[in-house]
């Protein structure tokens, strides 16, 4: 009978060690911003306040927060619709291959636009977000666009259903 690989007592032991030297589980999601203006000190710090959220960066230009989305790894990207002179769109998938499956792309807008909203998930977007200046109703639609609670719908559904947009 051929003996299993990474069987036996050795690998029980080794096993352990390894999880005892491994991090800690994360319990908050890393939000990075990736926003033009600068989304301001509210909303740094409604995110910094929630149970649930921190935020592991921000970024005011496209090309400025693809190197920190690979660099941080964050849990979830805020995209602002319009970055500077650029349109986010183009960049969707950009941060999602820059980040881990996991990672959330949320795109937000002022603009409420069915066009705008489909395109940015058939692009790889998990969410579109409207942005009403209701700092705490806009961090409650990041934690459950990012699906962390039990039950949540895919992000998408989730923030075009708010919207009275048919998913």
């Amino acid at each position: 009978m051929a003996k299993l690989a990474g069987s036996g007592p050795h690998w029980s032991r080794t096993r352990a060690l390894q999880e005892d030297s491994m991090p800690p589980c994360r319990t908050r999601l890393r939000v990075l911003l990736v926003l033009d203006p600068d989304p301001g000190a509210e909303l740094v710090a409604a995110l910094q306040q929630h149970p649930e959220l921190e935020c592991a960066g921000h970024a005011r230009a496209l090309e400025e927060g693809l190197p920190l989305a690979l660099r941080l790894q964050p849990d979830v990207v805020l995209l602002g619709c319009l970055v500077g002179k650029a349109t986010a769109l183009g960049w969707i998938a950009r941060f999602a291959a820059a980040c881990t499956s996991a990672t959330r792309i949320l795109v937000l807008s002022e603009v409420s636009s069915e066009l705008l909203a489909r395109e940015s998930l058939k692009r790889g977007a998990d969410g579109f977000l409207l942005h009403h200046h209701d700092v705490s109703a806009l961090v409650a639609r990041i934690v459950a666009c990012a699906g962390r609670h039990a039950g949540t719908a895919p992000a998408s559904a989730v923030t075009l259903a708010a919207q009275g947009v048919p998913a």
